[in-house]
């Protein structure tokens, strides 16, 4: 089977991810299993270029490329940097800076890219963020007798749900089997 090629923008995505159009072409265009999470990465609207077969009707693709093209950090990096009133630029498309607070401008802000330096951080950096700062993946020590208390106290109330009885006599049912409970957990730690 002979391969064609097709070059265009990518105009439009199939809902299962597998499918996709390409402007100024008639017809679906269908990956390859292989094909198909560099197809997920390309935005549409995108210039790519096609390497396709025809089977009966369908187009099944052997390979799917962007095409580069001038974006504006590809144009940053030939033409010279500007310089604003404040001296900065932006870290990523070098666009000067009205405000030197900042380390990137509002378009690359609004696209999500961020400076190089925000980019690289440590394991270290990222669990001092998401764990307490003893070092604990389960926060203080109160913390998690907070926890094992709630815990035992939902297991004791699941327990006497529904049970008609005295409430002070109903309450000393729920202490004992709590504390029983409680223990119950700390043993098992």
């Amino acid at each position: 089977m002979a391969t064609e090629k097709v070059k265009g923008k990518l105009q439009r995505k199939a809902g299962n991810g597998k499918g996709f159009l390409v402007e100024g072409v008639d017809g679906w265009f269908n990956t390859s299993e292989a094909a198909t999470p560099y197809l997920a990465k390309i935005e549409v609207g995108t210039e790519v270029e096609v390497d396709y077969f025809k089977k009966g009707v369908k187009k099944e693709v052997t390979k799917i490329v962007v095409v580069e093209t001038a974006t504006p950090s590809a144009q940053a990096a030939v033409a010279p940097k500007t310089t604003s009133v404040t001296g900065s630029t932006c870290a990523v498309c070098g666009k000067a800076m009205k405000d030197d607070r900042f380390k990137v401008c509002f378009m690359c802000n609004k696209q999500g890219k961020k400076a190089p330096s925000e980019t690289h951080t440590s394991a270290t950096e990222t669990e001092t963020k998401t764990y307490s700062s003893s070092g604990s993946r389960y926060g203080s020590a109160e913390d998690v007798n907070g926890k094992e208390v709630g815990c035992a106290a939902g297991c004791a109330a699941s327990i006497l749900a529904g049970r008609q009885e005295q409430p002070d006599v109903l309450l000393e049912h729920f202490r004992v089997l709590m504390n029983g409970i409680l223990e119950h957990i700390r043993l098992l730690k």
